[in-house]
């Protein structure tokens, strides 16, 4: 719980050869201070271990801006 955006939802991910615990979050009913939030997802980075974006595999999540 954030006091500033309220109750988070989270969602894991399972391949064919791993899965990781609660790596997506989002805030699906934020407070109506922060409403433009809702139904938008996050990832948390350190859990990933690779980024995919337009084709380019980001496997160094330190270098990786978005552009």
């Amino acid at each position: 719980y954030c006091p500033y955006k309220g109750h988070a939802s989270y969602w894991s991910v399972r391949t064919e050869v791993r899965s990781k615990e609660n790596v997506i979050w989002c805030y699906e009913n934020p407070h109506q201070e922060v409403a433009r939030i809702g139904g938008h997802m996050g990832l948390y980075w350190g859990l990933m271990d690779a980024w995919f974006e337009d084709g380019i595999v980001w496997t160094d999540l330190e270098t990786y801006q978005a552009v």
